[in-house]
């Protein structure tokens, strides 16, 4: 049974921050969306049923996302903001939740050592199977492991945002020489975007 919640709660873990994001955004969109058209319908009156303002919610909600990066991003400078964040995470899983998300969100938009050395990684002594994926710790000194030499590797799969950490001894990863934005886009688009310059390979 301990078992049982454990793994309900390692699940929940997992679920519970896409399912949130997704649902706030589903009903925001939903009520922007509706009170955008009810409010065109007023200001054009009669002329209203040649249009369709549906749609529209969907542009104000990425602008009105944008607009909380740029005033965050702001906040972040201000003792009164780390004191509110410092109130919150002192729930334990709160916390685990916030901070996971935070530092995600942080390497992706670069303020934060991340996803910045894309890999090909072998994972098994007699494979020729390479999976791409990240460094994200250059060594792992905590496991007292140094005979293997053991980096951390994230794989990311492919059309979801979730993916796997691998320790992985040095010897079986190599580097990719591309820039790993655009490989982040190649994993995540199962292969079937370009990596690189089109333009130079044209040429």
């Amino acid at each position: 049974m301990k078992s049982v919640f454990k793994y309900f709660l390692q699940g929940l873990l997992y679920t519970a921050p896409v399912a949130v994001t997704i649902y706030v955004f589903y009903r925001s969109f939903m009520w922007l969306d509706g009170s955008i058209h009810v409010w065109l319908e007023g200001l054009f009156d009669e002329n209203s049923k040649d249009y369709d303002f549906k749609g529209l919610g969907i542009i104000v909600l990425f602008v009105l996302v944008t607009l909380v990066g740029v005033i965050g991003n702001y906040l972040l400078k201000f003792p009164v903001f780390n004191f509110i964040e410092g109130k919150f995470t002192r729930f334990p899983l709160f916390n685990l939740i916030y901070s996971s998300i935070k530092d995600v969100l942080k390497s992706f938009t670069g303020q934060k050592k991340g996803f910045k050395h894309p890999v090909l990684v072998k994972l098994y002594e007699n494979s020729e199977i390479r999976r791409l994926g990240f460094i994200t710790d250059d060594a792992q000194d905590f496991l007292g492991d140094e005979e293997h030499s053991l980096v951390t590797v994230y794989v990311p799969h492919s059309f979801a945002i979730s993916g796997q950490l691998f320790l992985v001894p040095s010897k079986y990863i190599s580097q990719v020489n591309e820039n790993s934005a655009d490989v982040m886009k190649y994993i995540l688009a199962g292969g079937i975007t370009d990596v690189g310059d089109k333009e130079e390979e044209e040429s």
